[in-house]
């Protein structure tokens, strides 16, 4: 499958910036900061033209904060920034990504996270993810988490 450039810029620059940072590593530099807000104006029309790949992309950006060089920056922003996220992820999840889903469930905000959240706890009833016995955790693995999906994509379907 060919990828726009855009895409495929974001992915390696994201690759360089993973291996050089912890993925958790909050605040960011203001060149990390100008590096991803690049991406985001890049891969948005992208992303408005209905690619699912870019439209994730950019929701990572939010979910991973990548965009905030301080506290200040996040506490005006971030409300609006995981809205956003929040909506992308869900034209991703209403699309089949499965890794759009389990975001939303873990991260998205508002009606939408909730529901997400709500279809993945009565799948769970049904379908019991695998278990870790080392961790004592369970594991939703990315076929569990498609049925959820689905269950969620069902019921936004449903008039």
């Amino acid at each position: 499958m060919n990828h726009p450039k855009e895409l495929l810029d974001y992915w390696v620059d994201t690759e360089v910036w993973t291996k050089s940072h912890h993925p958790e590593a909050w605040p960011v530099s203001q060149e990390t900061v100008t590096m991803f807000e690049r991406h985001i104006d890049r891969l948005k029309p992208i992303a408005d033209a209905g690619n699912d790949l870019a439209r994730y992309a950019i929701a990572s950006i939010y979910h991973l904060e990548l965009i905030y060089p301080d506290e200040r920056t996040r506490e005006r922003r971030s409300a609006k920034d995981r809205e956003t996220m929040t909506r992308l992820l869900c034209q991703c999840a209403e699309n089949g990504l499965g890794a759009a889903f389990d975001n939303l469930v873990t991260s998205g905000t508002g009606e939408i996270g909730d529901s997400a959240r709500a279809a993945a706890k009565d799948y769970e009833r049904g379908q019991k993810p695998e278990w870790d016995d080392s961790s004592n955790m369970p594991v939703y693995t990315p076929n569990w988490m498609e049925g959820a999906m689905n269950l969620w994509r069902t019921r936004r379907d449903e008039p």
